[in-house]
């Protein structure tokens, strides 16, 4: 797990998953050696995953993610997705995810701004930074245009995040470059928590990082940001939610403007012209002078 960059929260929450199903399969006497045959592995997922009883998809996929990882490292290669189905859930019952307004956001940087480090922390997850990623991010990971409008996150695993808030960019490459949370030492933990706090006090509903990201994709389309650019720079797909976000009406182009066709004769050579051209030519310059 260290060799694939998991957080220690993502490590401590596999351990305890990878402990409960060990406690479990010998409890029930799938194996009693510290050593089980892949056909008694296989059994004892099945059966582990039937008495959970598990509904959340994300959970389901966070314990198989995990029960597969306990087969590696015991030398077994299993696909817990083909012995573990996920149930079909409606999606209307999933909390739905709204950006912030403007309003909002400005009474949540107002807020922010009395601890610079959760500031700092808000702007890079409007950004659509993770929380693992939020808390290592340090004054070197970050770099801006010359104009500052865009500015660029660039993470251990050589990817790189783009910054299309102009608010966040220059707080990032001022004060924020100076009291980012690494150097407050906040944790994972402490970061997730006050981001959700705050996300609360504003908006007076349960969430946090999905209402910042979306907030920041909202944000960076009304400006005129392509979404194939928003998508690729977050390593994501494209979302339909993404649709209902329009460029604001003045970063639209107007109407009754289109560019006026180039003159094919323009930067031909006067050597190339026949008689009836070069005195048109001279006919122009005479008009216009």
């Amino acid at each position: 797990m260290k060799e694939r960059g998991l957080s220690m929260a993502t490590r401590r929450q596999y351990e305890a998953v990878a402990r409960r199903f060990e406690d479990f399969s010998v409890g029930e006497s799938y194996w009693a050696e510290s050593s089980p045959t892949y056909e008694q592995l296989t059994q004892a997922v099945k059966a582990w995953f039937a008495s959970l009883d598990l509904k959340a998809p994300a959970t389901i996929a966070t314990y198989r993610s995990a029960v597969t990882r306990y087969a590696s490292a015991a030398g077994y290669e299993i696909r817990c997705s083909e012995l573990v189905a996920t149930p079909d859930r409606d999606r209307g019952n999933t909390r739905q995810v709204e950006n912030l307004s403007d309003s909002q956001l400005r009474a949540m940087r107002r807020e922010a701004g009395e601890s610079p480090a959760m500031r700092s922390a808000l702007e890079l997850a409007i950004a659509g930074l993770s929380i693992e990623q939020i808390a290592t991010v340090t004054s070197g990971d970050l770099s801006a245009s010359p104009g500052q409008s865009v500015g660029m996150v660039s993470l251990i695993d050589g990817r790189e995040i783009e910054l299309f808030d102009q608010i966040g960019v220059r707080w990032l490459m001022g004060e924020g470059a100076a009291t980012l949370p690494v150097r407050a030492s906040l944790s994972e933990a402490t970061i997730r928590k006050r981001l959700a706090r705050l996300v609360y006090r504003v908006t007076r509903k349960q969430g946090g990082l999905r209402e910042l990201r979306m907030t920041g994709v909202r944000r960076a389309i009304s400006i005129g940001i392509r979404r194939r650019r928003i998508a690729d720079s977050l390593d994501q797909a494209l979302r339909d939610r993404w649709l209902d976000f329009h460029r604001n009406a003045s970063k639209r182009p107007e109407t009754g403007y289109d560019p006026i066709p180039a003159d094919p004769a323009r930067g031909r050579a006067i050597a190339a012209m026949s008689e009836e051209e070069f005195d048109r030519m001279l006919e122009g310059l005479g008009e216009a002078a």
